[in-house]
């Protein structure tokens, strides 16, 4: 039984991953150094609490693949302080560096994000970007900046090592065990004031992917000997807007309490987009992985399954 490796194990799309990989057969060894304050790690999974940036060679040579998800994600507030951007220095480039050093001569499974596209943030309307606009020029934010300079760490220790290396770029992830973005902040708005105060005019319909299909695809690489090394973007043909993510707060509310009148109310600012970083408006016809996996997974079941997971209508 071959063993794998799962840096930030403990975190939503780590743990998703951990519970796929133990499906599929796989003995599952897992790093995180809990700075989030989460632990979702399965019970089965070998657990170490470490930082990245720490000796961890003797437990990265135990696996026969490393699947590296640990990462600081906090894109909305990459610009607010200096201590903010050495957090993500610390957590993203330095640890991914110190994976790298580490490790033995395995594939390794990086996770990027679609930020690297930049976003559509300068105000520009009706303009779309595709997942072949990657470039320096189009960064917006130090979190983005961060995963392009991984993707090239990573491609370039592979190439030296010989070794398969995959960097998957990621969209908007939802699903059960989410524990931050907009679908987060929108149920602690309410819980809090019975009210959502959007950052931008919901006109901006982004693409979402249910995090078990991310998951799965994971699995696929690692289950397949013929996907060739390289950089792939994991999306899906939906795209949703926040708006979107609103209405299914409202039906699920009429269908938990028909006969209730309380709901929340709505405020919105009248600009394009909102978060300086946030994933881009991807122009794509389905997922990037085919033919190797295909997201099939409808989004407004993970919504769902998010905003319960949360406590929404509790």
């Amino acid at each position: 039984m071959k063993k794998i490796i799962v840096t930030g194990c403990a975190g939503f799309i780590g743990s998703w991953i951990c519970d796929k990989a133990l499906l599929a057969g796989y003995e599952v060894i897992g790093i995180d150094n809990l700075s989030s304050g989460i632990n979702f790690t399965p019970k089965e999974v070998e657990f170490y609490k470490a930082d990245l940036n720490s000796d961890i060679k003797s437990i990265l040579d135990k696996g026969d693949a490393i699947v590296h998800a640990a990462a600081y994600a906090d894109l909305r507030h990459n610009w607010d302080n200096i201590e903010q951007r050495q957090k993500i220095f610390h957590n993203n480039e330095m640890a991914t560096r110190s994976v790298l050093e580490q490790m033995p001569n395995v594939p390794i499974i990086f996770l990027s994000s679609a930020s690297v596209c930049g976003s559509l943030s300068n105000g520009i309307k009706n303009e779309m970007l595709v997942e072949t606009d990657v470039g320096p020029e189009l960064i917006e934010s130090p979190y983005a900046a961060s995963k392009l300079a991984c993707e090239a760490y990573v491609a370039a220790w592979s190439f030296k090592r010989k070794t398969p290396w995959y960097c998957l770029r990621l969209v908007n992830q939802v699903g059960a065990r989410g524990h931050h973005g907009v679908i987060y902040d929108f149920y602690n708005m309410v819980k809090k004031n019975n009210h959502i105060h959007a950052l931008d005019n919901g006109e901006q319909k982004k693409n979402w992917v249910h995090v078990e299909d991310t998951a799965d695809a994971i699995i696929t690489i690692l289950n397949k000997n013929n996907v060739p090394s390289g950089i792939y973007t994991v999306t899906s043909s939906e795209r949703w807007s926040w708006k979107d993510i609103v209405d299914v707060m409202y039906k699920m509310y009429s269908e938990k309490y028909p006969n209730s009148e309380k709901t929340f109310t709505l405020t919105y600012e009248d600009k394009l987009t909102g978060s300086v970083g946030d994933p881009i408006n991807l122009y794509v016809s389905g997922d990037k992985i085919k033919p190797y996996y295909s997201c099939n997974r409808l989004i407004d079941n993970a919504v769902r399954e998010a905003l319960l997971y949360i406590g929404w209508t509790k």
